[in-house]
């Protein structure tokens, strides 16, 4: 689903121009939900979103069983909640076809982050102090959470009564 016009300004200026912590979904074999906190970000040229996730994580692995995903962004300079549902697909190493997607994550990820996958690596220990590790070099177990959405959910808050606020959704026409 392409992002309609309407929310387009919206979702470039919260993940796309703006550092977007928010809570993300996954489901696992039994169907028990998990939620935790993740960046988003925005990628304009494919209009999905993109989490960094490592390899071996519980995200990865529900996400092989049931590729369907949901997340929530407060931003609440603008008094706007974001949701969406998705489609998920995951981009690693081990693709046949190595994505540059990957590898530009990787550098937009903070230094301390990086530091977290090379210690891991290298089965170094996290609260080691000092520790000498080339952040530069691309961890194996580094993969992106290729997010697609199917639905987008906006809820603009109304600052005076919560109950006047405007709700907006977005659904792919699954007819054509």
């Amino acid at each position: 689903m392409h992002v309609p016009d309407e929310i387009r300004p919206l979702i470039l200026d919260t993940f796309l121009y703006h550092a977007a912590y928010g809570q993300f979904a996954t489901v696992n074999q039994s169907s028990i939900p998990s939620v935790r906190t993740v960046h988003f970000h925005f990628i304009p040229d494919r209009d999905q979103l993109v989490v960094s996730t490592n390899l071996k994580s519980e995200k990865c692995t529900h996400i092989q069983h049931n590729p369907f995903v949901s997340g929530c962004y407060w931003y609440q300079q603008k008094g706007v909640q974001i949701r969406f549902q998705a489609t998920a697909s995951i981009i690693s190493e081990n693709d046949v076809v190595k994505d540059p997607l990957l590898e530009t994550m990787w550098n937009k990820m903070r230094t301390e982050v990086r530091l977290a996958y090379a210690l891991n690596d290298h089965q170094i220990p996290m609260y080691r102090e000092n520790v000498n590790a080339d952040t530069a070099i691309h961890s194996p177990n580094h993969a992106l959470i290729v997010c697609t959405p199917l639905r987008w959910d906006v809820f603009y808050e109304n600052p005076s009564q919560y109950r006047m606020g405007k709700r907006a959704i977005y659904t792919q026409n699954f007819e054509n």
